[in-house]
């Protein structure tokens, strides 16, 4: 059995004290963390790890991995923060020394136990098995990247499709027809765990309830992070709007580009399934269904670009050949799509300008000249390189008092 401890340095802030005690009381047992105002820290946190050495690479694990573990799940969520506020699990703890180490073991702990460590581990398999060398540098954290990935994937699987929608369902006496079109999704076809991708547009009649026309694209997005087939996919996103709202009638319709049948079977570059569901109105009335249908086919025939190109679902028949003679860049592209870059063009060098004023005020506040502003972090940080002071520290500042705090070892 082999035991490997390694240290990780991260900075925080926090205020110790107890909702329900007195000013006086907070003091006596917290001291000067007890300050409202905030105290800053620089931290040290020790994980210990057991296990056995593997004979072939002489470690017990590969390289980088509890590193990027720790990056991902601890250093992450703590470093740079303030933790009452911005760390959920110490919005109702007192965020002291004792309590990180033991919140962070679980966590660590729980993620373990999710299954995705043995992810990583038949992925190694499977590098091996493809006659490839999981420890030569390019493949080296390729099985963490892949079961992260998985993980993003799949996160349909740990969402609740009635909390996303009863946040924001509200009694409203419109009723007529409301359709998000062009929702853009990606999914993984379960027969071959390749990505089909395309878009969704989705209507409802209300009967009395409205739903926040964000929930509609989330409920596409949580149902397409599993692994899916388009007709499922499509019915799924119809059945949970009818049970939640239950308006007079719910259509969606998807079109989508299989990657199974583009670079692997039939190869076929240039197809897409388009699949719908109709309930209610929809699916009893034609006048409804026809009305559905020429929403979407007027926004194409009024030049909307087309994923899928001319025949997309018959939309953009009527849309004028633009591109059928070459003409200059001003001409060719709508004024909407020239304001865009224009747009694009100002913000990227407003980005410039802040960024650099960011730089200035971060490199001001650590100057030993110039003592850093009231309210602001101070020296919290005993590290002053600039990522640092850029990404972390002036997003802070002016949001609590700083001081430089002792190190704390914290044992899992």
């Amino acid at each position: 059995m082999i035991r490997v401890i390694r240290r990780y340095d991260f900075s925080a802030a926090h205020v110790l004290a107890r909702p329900d005690w007195s000013p006086e009381r907070n003091r006596t047992v917290y001291g000067k963390c007890a300050n409202p105002a905030g105290h800053g820290h620089n931290y040290r946190i020790e994980i210990a790890i057991e296990g056995e050495l593997d004979p072939k690479t002489g470690r017990m694990l590969p390289e980088g991995q509890l590193d990027d573990a720790v990056r991902r799940r601890v250093l992450r969520e703590l470093d740079g923060r303030f933790l009452n506020r911005d760390v959920p699990a110490f919005r109702a703890t007192v965020p002291t020394a004792e309590n990180i180490a033991p919140k962070q073991l679980r966590r660590i702990r729980r993620r373990r136990g999710a299954g995705l460590s043995r992810i990583e581990e038949i992925v190694a398999e499977l590098l091996q098995e493809l006659g490839e060398d999981p420890r030569r540098e390019g493949l080296l954290r390729t099985p963490g990247r892949v079961a992260r990935s998985f993980e993003f994937f799949t996160q349909g699987y740990r969402l609740d499709p009635q909390k996303i929608l009863n946040d924001a369902v509200f009694e409203e006496s419109y009723n007529e027809m409301v359709i998000v079109k062009d929702i853009d999704f990606f999914s993984l076809c379960e027969h071959h765990m390749l990505p089909f991708f395309g878009r969704a547009h989705v209507a409802y009649v209300p009967n009395g309830r409205i739903v926040g026309l964000s929930k509609l694209a989330r409920l596409v997005e949580m149902y397409s992070r599993r692994l899916q087939v388009q007709e499922r996919l499509t019915n799924e996103i119809a059945h949970v709007i009818e049970k939640v709202l239950q308006p007079r009638g719910v259509a969606v319709i998807l079109e989508a580009q299989h990657l199974c049948m583009m670079m692997r079977g039939v190869q076929k570059q240039n197809s897409y399934a388009i699949s719908s569901a109709m309930l209610g109105e929809f699916e009893s009335n034609a006048k409804t269904r026809d009305e559905f249908v020429q929403l979407l086919r007027r926004s194409a025939s009024e030049g909307r670009p087309s994923p899928f190109g001319s025949g997309r679902l018959g939309l953009a028949s009527s849309a004028p050949a633009v591109h059928a003679r070459a003409r200059p860049w001003s001409a060719s592209k709508s004024l909407n799509e020239q304001r865009i870059v224009a747009r694009s063009c100002f913000l990227t060098e407003s980005l410039k300008s802040r960024s650099v004023r960011d730089e200035n005020r971060a490199a001001a506040i650590y100057s030993r000249s110039a003592p850093p502003p009231k309210g602001s972090l101070g020296t919290i940080g005993v590290r002053a390189e600039p990522f640092f002071c850029t990404k972390v520290l002036t997003r802070c500042v002016g949001e609590f008092s700083g001081s430089v705090g002792t190190v704390a070892a914290l044992r899992g």
